[in-house]
């Protein structure tokens, strides 16, 4: 199964959420469930794909648009007679707003980096095996003054769910000098406390309530 088939799913299930029929079940306490992909939804959502590409549509643009065509009361089966419908493809170039979608794909932009970020080591928030010897070595040694200098690019400073760093006496000025060091909240990162796609966030809007 193609990613594109997944992603046209996921959506479907996500505007089927957002129908008045769906909100209105729900109001009166409905227990919705989205629908599953099943081997005949999978072939569907294939032809889907074909039928766009041989009409220059994108796939998840036109399906955003079967549910927009129908202000968003109820969703349009998902089956061939709906989904791949001619009479709908008259009127979809000539349409006027496609914002909704445009927010869709800037949401799912973000969990598909958010899921990138979190699965990939990132010396900023994870502890690694190799640096903790290295520690533990420089630490031995006295060479407190070693691991602070590669900081940022062997030792990568204090983490607190280092067993190293918890015994090292340089551990608060080194967390202080970690801290000021980037525009976000390095320490919570490494706590758990926010995510990778969290900190790139804040790193990029300069935010840094540690600054003077």
């Amino acid at each position: 199964m193609s990613d594109l088939i997944k992603q046209l799913f996921g959506d479907y299930c996500h505007y089927r959420r957002l129908t008045a029929n769906i909100r209105a079940l729900k109001n009166k306490g409905a227990r919705i469930r989205d629908p599953q992909l099943t081997p005949g939804h999978e072939e569907v959502l294939g032809d889907l794909v074909r039928f766009c590409q041989q009409r220059s549509i994108p796939p998840r643009q036109w399906l955003y648009y079967l549910f927009a065509r129908r202000r968003w009361l109820y969703s349009p089966g998902c089956n061939r007679v709906s989904l791949l419908s001619v009479k709908a493809a008259g009127g979809y170039r000539s349409w006027p707003d496609f914002s909704g979608f445009q927010k869709r794909i800037a949401e799912t932009s973000v969990q598909r980096e958010a899921a990138s970020l979190e699965n990939v080591f990132d010396p900023n928030r994870d502890l690694s095996h190799s640096v903790e010897l290295l520690k533990g070595s420089l630490v031995a040694r006295g060479q407190v003054d070693r691991c602070l200098a590669g900081m940022h690019s062997r030792s990568y400073g204090y983490h607190p769910r280092s067993h190293v760093c918890q015994v090292c006496l340089q551990r608060f000025f080194c967390a202080e000098q970690l801290q000021r060091s980037v525009n976000f909240d390095i320490l919570a990162l490494r706590r758990g406390e926010i995510t990778s796609a969290q900190a790139k966030l804040r790193a990029l809007a300069g935010v840094n309530r540690y600054a003077r």
